[in-house]
């Protein structure tokens, strides 16, 4: 028959005379009520054995950061090369139907200028005038139509590139309306002068050349034109 454990002197916790568990003094007796923790183990030293036990992270976490585990990454800024390779197309693409409206829009102009008695050097300047506003308006509303409805020109449909608006989502159609006609309005904006004097058109075409063209090859993060700037847009790789 058993006896219940002596009690200690006033302290109320039972206390075992019995011998321990593993002859570890102050441990329970084997059948006692609860056991005593495992000693604090170190984690194992560069190069050890150990099971490496990862983090703890709660399932009711927030999603991966960009680019991270489940979340595919932004798409990249499209090349240089790739951008002008499509302003090259483009530009075929339009150089007969713009060249051929231009001139039927400024021989008409020229011509009711010549029946109204106008000298020669106005009906010339009349001509060129019309001649480049034609091409702007034409060039421009291409440029327009085609982001506002594809998100991008045939140069872009080739080369696997797209406009987007910066810090939307870069599905096409989703740029507003003014910012796609001020993108276009801004690049295009060197027709408006081919009448101008040959130094005057000189002296824009190089700045075109800077602020449009090679920009991008120094801009971070985004690889912007200026025209990119201004309407807040970005082209981005489609592939």
């Amino acid at each position: 028959m058993s006896h219940p454990p002596p009690w200690n002197d006033g302290g109320g916790v039972p206390r075992y005379s019995g011998p321990s568990v593993g002859g570890d003094p102050g441990s329970t007796r084997a059948g006692g009520v609860g056991h005593r923790p495992p000693p604090y183990q170190p984690p194992p030293e560069a190069g050890g054995t150990g099971t490496f036990v990862p983090p703890y992270r709660s399932p009711y976490a927030g999603p991966a950061p960009d680019g991270g585990p489940g979340r595919p990454s932004s798409p990249a800024p499209a090349e240089w090369w790739q951008r002008a390779v499509a302003r090259l197309i483009d530009a075929g693409a339009l150089l007969i139907p713009a060249t051929v409206l231009g001139l039927i829009a400024g021989l008409l102009w020229a011509g009711t200028d010549a029946l109204l008695g106008a000298s020669s050097s106005s009906v010339e300047r009349g001509f060129w005038i019309i001649y480049s506003i034609t091409w702007f308006l034409l060039v421009g509303a291409y440029d327009a139509v085609c982001v506002t409805v594809w998100g991008r020109t045939l140069g872009k449909q080739v080369m696997r590139i797209r406009v987007a608006a910066i810090g939307g989502s870069g599905r096409p159609g989703e740029i507003p309306i003014a910012a796609v006609l001020a993108r276009a309005a801004v690049f295009n904006v060197l027709y408006l002068f081919v009448w101008a004097h040959f130094v005057v058109q000189v002296l824009l075409s190089l700045a075109g050349l800077v602020f449009f063209c090679l920009w991008p090859l120094w801009d971070r993060p985004h690889r912007q034109g200026i025209h990119d700037k201004i309407a807040r847009t970005v082209v981005l790789r489609a592939d």
